[in-house]
């Protein structure tokens, strides 16, 4: 759950980038995999 959750978030983030200034991203409760997820981002 954990993994596709990361996964998924980072897709999207890389999706949006080019259509948008940035992101806000609202970890709510699992705000320890955020480093994991702006990683698989590339951020």
């Amino acid at each position: 759950r954990v993994k596709t959750s990361i996964e998924i978030s980072a897709r999207l983030i890389k999706e949006l980038k080019p259509l948008c200034q940035g992101v806000h991203i609202m970890p709510l409760g699992w705000g320890h995999h955020v480093p994991a997820i702006l990683e698989a981002a590339g951020l």
